[in-house]
């Protein structure tokens, strides 16, 4: 009997502090969604939202209802002949003018073959985008954004080059040091074997000045 009541009292304690943490949580949500309603933010944001939705659709065409002017749309609709998904957080929401809002914040981008259970193609995460909303005949527009250019091939190659060549370039050190130190006769050589084996890179680097630079042992 003692347990039981021991097991229903955490039991309420449990359930009662969840209950209060959702509460906690959706307050902030709640404050934030009445914050920007007071700042006239919330159908310029929702009008974002809806070319979120167009971008997850892959629907080119649809772009012409959220974005206006025609070389935008056309860049736009470029980047999506490849269709990727596309999440966006927004961290900041000004007006520069009482029709002009600048929304700026970050995103993920993964493109998928067509069976969406594969790996992504490519992936690219917390990269910043802004988009500047205009109201035009009682109707917010994106007139201006990055987002065709940090979503283009262009930006996509240049971006896996400065992670690949790096990348490389560590790899061959680390097979180097690896082969410096199997060629290497010295008597700590089975424990840098199993450093290099285990930390890659970082214990190529110490290998190289405590070892190798430093000449010690000798070489078979």
């Amino acid at each position: 009997m003692f347990k039981k009541c021991i097991f229903l009292f955490f039991l309420g304690c449990s359930v009662s502090s969840n209950v209060i943490s959702q509460q906690q949580e959706a307050e902030p949500a709640s404050s934030w969604i009445r914050d920007i309603k007071k700042d006239g933010k919330l159908e310029p944001l929702m009008r974002l939202r809806d070319f979120l939705v167009v971008v997850n659709q892959g629907n080119q065409e649809a772009v012409k209802s959220v974005v206006l002017p025609s070389e935008l749309v056309k860049k736009i609709q470029a980047v999506m002949a490849d269709p990727f998904s596309y999440d966006f957080t927004t961290t900041a929401a000004d007006f520069e003018t009482p029709e002009v809002l600048i929304v700026k914040g970050f995103f993920k981008a993964e493109s998928y073959r067509k069976n969406k259970k594969t790996k992504p193609v490519w992936m690219m995460s917390g990269f910043s985008n802004y988009f500047k909303l205009k109201k035009e005949s009682d109707k917010w527009w994106i007139i201006e954004t990055d987002f065709a250019k940090k979503l283009s091939r262009s930006f996509l190659n240049r971006f896996f080059s400065l992670i690949i060549f790096p990348l490389l370039l560590l790899f061959l050190l680390t097979f180097w040091m690896l082969f410096d130190c199997v060629g290497r006769d010295f008597e700590d050589r089975r424990f840098w074997f199993i450093m290099l084996m285990l930390f890659n890179f970082v214990a190529a680097f110490i290998y190289y000045f405590q070892v190798k630079r430093k000449n010690i042992g000798k070489k078979s």
